[in-house]
């Protein structure tokens, strides 16, 4: 059983009281989320107007912008920019949190100092 002295000791324990922050994760994704929407919508306006410049197409005619969409869905530099955008934004959105944070990144992740190497002993 349990006495008095043992329940008070517990209660003082280093255990943070603080629940943990979500709200954090849950702003950063929507950024996330709204950031990679924006920028795919202006890398594909960018692109269909490119296209639409060297094609000679008019923005009134909506078969030949069908026509070129459907040629901007097979592009694959169109695909590379649109993964490195929503990764490199994955990235910043992830370090941001860190950057954020009361506790510092490189005690929060460890990188500190440590205990040097114990010499490997050398046999008998």
């Amino acid at each position: 059983m349990d006495s008095p002295a043992d329940l008070s000791s517990a209660a003082h324990s280093s255990v943070p009281t603080s629940p943990p922050r979500v709200w954090t994760v849950l702003v950063a994704f929507a950024l996330l989320v709204t950031a990679i929407l924006v920028g795919g919508v202006i890398s594909a306006s960018t692109a269909m107007a490119m296209e639409m410049l060297r094609s000679g197409v008019s923005p009134q005619d909506t078969g030949a912008i069908q026509a070129l969409t459907e040629k901007l869905k097979a592009m694959p530099w169109l695909m590379v920019a649109a993964v490195m955008t929503s990764s490199c934004l994955g990235l910043v959105a992830a370090l941001m949190g860190g950057f954020l944070s009361p506790t510092p990144m490189m005690q929060r992740l460890c990188l500190g100092a440590g205990a040097p190497p114990e010499p490997v002993p050398t046999g008998p």
